[in-house]
């Protein structure tokens, strides 16, 4: 929201604004409005000034040349120009030696084919108006010679940007934020006098015009929707569209707003002001002469201000005469009823609608307005008839003409015609009524008690202290007794519910600096080993294991597209939850894994020449599962990517890419970490087009295959353009936690000696590691220590269709020495085991 310090004189004395505006929106911001830029709109016009052309002679060493002499006001000065589009007496810009210009251009004295030059007119795109301009910029005849330019175009100002958040409707106005500042100001006094001002003279306006009888024809209004809160409409004929006055047309270009029509920019201005979003029709495009608020019809067709065509659903709210829609309520107006130069009557409205409706419709046609964007969050109820008023006021000009003259509208007021008083017909049904009850807020009380008010906040505030914070913003105190405060709020804070969010407003204007750091008091000393802490070190532990790898722990958000979860989706892909009212299509579904997003990450990475990456990412994910209480299994995982070099800048030697059993040395050290030892390795079911077919395994945990790591498929990394190894990996946070210790226990070393041996065996092909390595920890119970493979061969000495496999383990007890005989045994008992089991044999040379 861009906030014009000019503007805002209309409701406070900005004087301290313009002595010291770092300060002030410094505190604006503390306040919950930051303020993003500010930007100097007189910056590159020192020095630019309004002159007038005296005479205008041909070049004598140049055909497309003139030479000017040009009244600054001060005096009179010869300038060389190029342009052809201007004659004597015309008024225009002059920049004088030593300005800067917007677009930088330094001005200089200089000669131009042996001619002096002592300036420089203008045109729009050296002064940074226009990005194209057809010669120098042509000033209007009554503009002041010698007047500095930036004050004839109303540039003389200084604009702010502030970045309000969704609950913060009533800051999307500058009188929104002129409360905000007379509160840090001490202003209040000043702002509620001014704005009682101009809502008098809104009111006297109208009222005089009632009396004298303006042209005005009833308007029949029928609401038949729950969901339009409040509707007032006014007709005005005889009107003349045209341009705007100079003042207003400067007032919205300040904001990035262009000027349209007389029309039109009264209704814009009204919005940026007040915060209420008004809409003019033509009249005569209205046919029947009547207003019906409606929902709209499946299928029925309506073009719109923007040229688009939209195809409207029964949920949409419309505004429509006796025939067809006319405008899209609260979002945009028809094409079909536009203000355009023919226009000669015009239907004014002021309405609140209900911003659910709004937003839903809005987000559904991707069609945001600035109307839209202040219905959706709410808007100020008891200003709509108000704000209605201020743009009669503006279109018919003020009795003693202090804002906009007469000419802004002819022909307005017509003695010898007959008569009409303005009316305003509304049409509610209980329905309505009780619609406006619950969306409506304004006027609601909410009561709280200091104790509660103060432990809270963290503060020790006396009533009187709290009252004065909160009427500094508009919530005035009805009632105290017994240590219970009951404050009203104001109808343009519809967003302030419950107690709690009246504490986050005193926090918030008492100044969350003013907070003392203080040790929170301790009413129970929770259990050190409950589960759910107990759960919490273990996850802690986990990323503590991946960061201490050199890691980086990612948060993305946990939707995403259709087409990006079918194929990064995993098993589960085909029972993604789909959003029924998403942000956007990128955001249609819930992930059902988490490597995709991890991709996305490394792409960005790779994009800004980052090379070496890893990262990990901790999440739900969501798929369907009709036997769940919800219809949707949430599930913790794990998973992570990485790619780059081993050492980073280390000694040649020693750096080298990352591969597989890097991979695996980091995700076992993370089961390590939580005490899970219940994990394996398996092959995957089913060829994964996320992975390389001859990289990549999957991890089984307890029971069941719920993980994989490998590297990414080649034709993956191919398609990106990718040149080094690419690793990817993910498992079930709650399966490893379900198999994990809950607390490490040390033991003694044992007094005895270990006994470590070695099976070299002839294995068939087909025949996993896994298989082979659980069958002999399920014989070595309790006595089996350790067990790992330690060689593998295939060649000439081993069996067509077989390898060789070298098994290492070592047995001990822990209250005795093991005898020879005993292991001669196991190891025989392998042996025999896995001949039976698995054809697996001896190998003897």
């Amino acid at each position: 929201m861009k906030i014009s310090l000019k503007w805002l004189a209309r409701y406070i004395d900005t004087a301290p604004m313009q002595k010291d505006l770092k300060t002030v929106l410094s505190k604006l911001t503390l306040r919950g409005l930051e303020v993003e830029t500010v930007s100097d709109l007189s910056k590159g016009f020192d020095k630019v000034v309004v002159g007038q052309i005296e005479t205008r002679d041909k070049h004598p060493n140049a055909d497309r040349l003139s030479v000017c002499k040009v009244n600054t006001g001060v005096e009179v000065l010869q300038i060389v120009c190029g342009a052809q589009n201007m004659k004597a007496s015309d008024k225009v810009a002059v920049s004088l030696v030593g300005a800067h210009l917007p677009n930088g251009l330094k001005i200089e004295k200089g000669k131009i084919r042996d001619v002096e030059s002592f300036g420089m007119l203008c045109s729009e795109v050296e002064l940074g108006l226009a990005e194209t301009s057809e010669g120098i910029l042509i000033l209007p005849s009554d503009a002041q010679v010698g007047k500095p330019l930036a004050e004839f175009l109303g540039r003389n100002d200084t604009v702010f940007e502030i970045n309000v958040t969704p609950n913060r409707g009533d800051a999307l106005s500058h009188l929104g934020v002129a409360r905000e500042l007379a509160a840090i100001l001490g202003q209040n006094h000043i702002l509620e006098k001014k704005l009682k001002t101009l809502q008098d003279k809104a009111s006297k306006v109208v009222e005089e015009f009632k009396n004298k009888k303006v042209i005005e024809e009833k308007v029949q209004i029928i609401n038949s929707s729950d969901h339009c809160l409040q509707y007032h409409a006014i007709i005005i004929k005889n009107v003349k569209v045209g341009p705007s006055p100079k003042k207003l047309k400067e007032d919205l270009t300040s904001v990035g707003l262009r000027s349209i029509n007389n029309i039109v920019d009264v209704t814009n201005y009204i919005l940026m002001d007040m915060g209420q979003p008004l809409h003019a029709f033509d009249y005569s495009k209205i046919a029947g002469g009547k207003i019906n608020i409606r929902l709209a019809k499946t299928g029925e067709k309506m073009l719109l201000l923007n040229g688009i065509t939209v195809s409207l659903v029964a949920d949409d709210l419309v505004i429509a005469d006796s025939e067809n829609p006319v405008a899209l309520a609260g979002v945009m107006g028809g094409g079909n009823s536009e203000v355009t130069e023919k226009t000669v009557s015009i239907l004014l409205e002021a309405a609140q609608f209900s911003p659910a409706t709004v937003r839903k419709t809005a987000k559904r046609l991707a069609l945001h307005s600035d109307s839209s964007h202040r219905f959706e969050r709410g808007i100020d109820s008891k200003a709509v008839v108000g704000a209605m008023n201020q743009a009669i006021s503006l279109m018919l000009g003020f009795p003693d003409k202090t804002t906009y003259n007469e000419e802004f509208l002819e022909n307005i007021i017509n003695e010898d015609n007959e008569s009409k008083n303005i009316e305003i017909e509304k049409k509610q049904t209980e329905s309505i009524k009780t619609e406006k009850k619950q969306t409506d807020k304004s006027g609601h009380t909410i009561s709280f008690d200091l104790a509660s008010c103060n432990q809270s906040l963290g503060l020790n505030l006396s009533e009187k202290e709290i009252e004065e914070t909160l009427k500094s913003i508009g919530f005035n105190l009805v009632n105290s007794a017994k240590g219970t405060l009951t404050y009203s709020v104001p109808s343009y804070r519809n967003e302030v519910e419950i107690k709690e969010d009246l504490f986050e407003e005193i926090l918030r204007v008492w100044g969350y600096d003013k907070v003392e750091a203080a040790v929170p008091q301790m009413h129970f000393i929770p259990d050190p080993i409950n589960e759910v802490d107990l759960k919490a070190r273990k996850v802690e532990r986990l990323k503590n294991s991946f960061t201490g790898f050199g890691f980086s722990e990612a948060i993305n958000f946990g939707f995403t597209s259709a087409v990006k979860n079918s194929f990064w989706g995993g098993s589960l892909a085909s029972k993604a939850v789909t959003l029924q009212n998403p942000l956007n299509e990128e955001f249609g579904t819930m992930k059902t894994s988490l490597v995709g997003g991890l991709f996305e990450n490394a792409i960005l990475a790779f994009s800004h020449q980052q090379k070496d990456l890893r990262l990990f990412e901790v999440r739900k994910i969501y798929s369907l599962d009709p036997n769940s209480e919800t219809g949707v299994q949430e599930s913790w995982m794990v998973a992570g990517i990485l790619t780059g070099r081993s050492f980073s800048h280390s000694l040649a030697a020693r750096d080298r890419d990352l591969d597989f059993y890097d991979l695996k040395g980091f995700i076992e050290s993370a089961f390590e970490s939580i005490g899970c030892r219940g994990y394996r390795y398996q092959s995957l079911p089913n060829s994964d087009a996320r992975l390389h077919p001859a990289q990549s395994t999957g991890i089984a945990i307890g029971k069941g295959l719920n993980g994989f790591m490998g590297r990414l498929h080649p034709k993956i990394e191919a398609e990106h353009k990718i040149r080094q190894p690419v690793y990817l990996f993910e498992f079930s946070l709650d399966a490893a936690l379900s198999v994990s210790s809950g607390q490490k226990k040390f033991s003694a070393i044992s007094k005895f000696p270990k006994v470590d041996r070695d099976l070299s065996l002839i294995v068939p092909e087909g025949v996993s590691v896994d298989k082979i390595l659980s069958t002999i920890q399920k014989i070595g119970k309790p006595l089996m220590e350790r067990i790992e493979i330690i060689d593998l061969y295939t060649g000439e000495k081993v069996p067509a269709n077989t390898k060789s496999i070298t098994i290492s383990f070592t047995l001990s007890d822990a209250a005795r020495t093991l005898e020879d005989k005993e292991v001669e045994a196991f190891s025989d008992k392998v042996l025999t085991t896995l001949d039976r089991e698995h054809s697996i044999k001896l190998r003897l040379q």
